[in-house]
């Protein structure tokens, strides 16, 4: 169950087995979007399954939502060989899948965009999927942060820019 602090009823009330959920995104007053270990649930307010997608346990990585509502999730595959980010619109239909080699350090969503850093590169893509810019950093970005059409990363201690 969610419920609203204010509330003494829930919000959201819904029953999934089997499944530690980690974050929680309320994405509209419809949905919420809820990332656990195994699986990504899109949830209506009346406790309907809007979307799902599943993963084997333990491969979650990263997620990231914008001001919009949309959610970016990250689950590797394949032993962290590959990585599969799945982008959720606001009312948690899926805008699309965007495949990436090897496992992110970084993930934002913002301005339409999706940006990742994985190794020593930062890729950027829009909401279908389509990669629009690569950047090589100078060493495996730890955060990554859309801006005003920009792009921020913090490597080695010190913030960089890429646009």
């Amino acid at each position: 169950m969610i419920f609203n602090t204010k509330e003494s009823a829930p919000v959201y009330d819904a029953k999934i087995n089997s499944t530690l959920f980690l974050k929680l995104y309320f994405t509209s007053k419809e949905t919420v979007i809820a990332v656990g270990d195994n699986k990504t649930l899109a949830i209506g307010k009346d406790g309907e399954k809007k979307n799902e997608i599943v993963y084997s346990e333990n491969s979650f990585s990263l997620s990231a939502a914008d001001e919009k509502g949309n959610v970016a999730v990250c689950c590797s595959e394949f032993g962290g060989t590959r990585s599969l980010i799945t982008v959720f619109r606001k009312d948690g239909s899926t805008a699309c899948s965007i495949t990436v080699q090897g496992e992110p350090s970084a993930l934002d969503i913002g301005s339409n965009k999706v940006a990742v850093t994985v190794g020593g590169e930062l890729m950027v893509y829009n909401y279908k999927g389509a990669e629009k810019k690569r950047f090589q950093t100078s060493t495996n970005a730890e955060q990554v942060m859309i801006c005003s059409g920009k792009f921020f990363t913090v490597e080695d201690g010190k913030i960089c820019r890429y646009k």
